[in-house]
This record gives C-alpha cells, structure tokens and sequence, in this order.
C-alpha cells in the first residue's frame, strides 16, 4: 500500500514525467519506498494499453547473460528490431541497480550491457554475432547509498539517466505513514483504543530517533541500521 508523501508525490511526478518523455531516469535513495512507488505507477498510473511495464531486479549474483537474456524475453521482433508490441511503448523498471558485485577487475558486466543498450541502441547477439537492435523501451531504475551490498555504478552508465535523489523522509512523513496504518489496523478495534493510535505513534518515533542516535554501527554489530522499516514491523 503506498501512503501518499511529499517524497512518494515529487518521485511520482517526475518518473511519470521522464517516461512521457522517452528519458531513462534514475532514482537514489535510503528508505525512502523507491520501489514501492515506482510498481505504483507501473501497475495503476501508466495506462496499459500504451505502456508494457515490466520489473528486472538485479542482485549481487546478476549476470550478463541472465539480464540480457530476462530482457530479451520482454521484448518481440519488429522489423529486424528489438521492441514491444506494435503501437505500444517498453518501461523495463531495474530494481537495485548498485547491488551488482564488481569483478575482480573492477568492472561490472550487467551494468556495462545495460550502458551498451543506452550507447549503442542495442547489444550484439554472441551466438550469430550480429547486432541487435531495441526500440521503444525506456528504463526507470532505483538505487541505495553504497555500503552493506551495494557499490558505485561507472560513470559511463550514470550520465545516461534523469538522476532523482530523493532524500530520507521527513518527520511529518514517517507520522502520515504509520498514523495511517495504524488506523487501519485498530479499524475494529474500540474508539478507546483508537484515541491512543496518536501517543502511540509519536512514542514509536521518539524510540526510532534514539536508537538511530545511539545505536550506532560498530564493527561487531554491523546490524545496527536502523530505519522505518523497523517501525512498521513492530
């Protein structure tokens, strides 16, 4: 369930945006419901007639040939082309963008293919070594800070993209948020306890400030990352 913000709103908006556009856009981030947003316009906003939306998620253990291999399958044969259907636009939306493992060598082969397609409008075919090319297709992709699993994406990659960076939610947002499933939650529930949702939720937020200010990272306790996801399980 997405529970409008002022962060969710502007992601929304310019995503939207930048794909009306034909503009690939990149969306940086710490908890700040990326993907939930970004699935949100896929699946409800973008009408489906025109648009073919699809999810790539990428993780540590992604190859190049697994993603080119997961892309090709989205798209069909037009014309000695690559693309979606006749009269219809691709949104290929690539979850963890900077979660790909660099090799020993420092490079990155998911991502330079995914640079290729933008460099180049395509990606050779290994098996006939010919090249082959891809139309209509746009990329939305969503990425974390570096650290705990994600690392830095080639610079050659970054120029390509619409760059959003979207900044931790504010106070007044985290309250929306959990006032509001809260109150979904105790819907049942008698209005005595529901005239306790409003203490309740300034008591969670008073805790998740502390424990992010006390309870820092240390090397024996690298698990000390604290953020609204904790709230929301509790």
């Amino acid at each position: 369930i997405l529970i409008p913000t002022s962060e969710s709103a502007s992601m929304m908006f310019f995503s939207r945006l930048m794909v009306n556009h034909k503009k690939h856009s990149l969306i940086h981030g710490c908890e700040t419901s990326k993907t939930l947003v970004v699935k949100t316009l896929l699946d409800n906003i973008l009408p489906q007639k025109k648009f073919d939306c699809r999810v790539l998620p990428f993780s540590h253990c992604s190859t190049s040939t697994n993603v080119v291999k997961i892309f090709r399958s989205f798209l069909q044969k037009r014309h000695g082309a690559l693309g979606p259907l006749k009269d219809m636009e691709m949104v290929v939306f690539i979850d963890n963008l900077n979660s790909v493992e660099p090799d020993l060598y420092g490079s990155q082969p998911p991502l330079e293919l995914v640079r290729q397609l933008f460099d180049y409008g395509g990606w050779y075919d290994t098996s006939k070594v010919e090249f082959q090319k891809v139309v209509d297709t746009t990329v939305i992709s969503a990425m974390g800070p570096r650290g705990g699993g994600l690392y830095d994406i080639p610079e050659r990659l970054l120029r390509h993209f619409f760059y959003i960076n979207v900044p931790k939610l504010s106070k007044n947002s985290m309250t929306t948020i959990i006032s509001t499933l809260m109150t979904t939650q105790m819907a049942n529930f008698s209005s005595a306890v529901n005239e306790l949702n409003r203490s309740t939720v300034s008591a969670f937020l008073d805790i998740f400030e502390k424990c992010s200010q006390f309870l820092l990272p240390i090397p024996s306790k690298l698990h000390y990352i604290f953020s609204l996801r904790n709230i929301i399980r509790v």
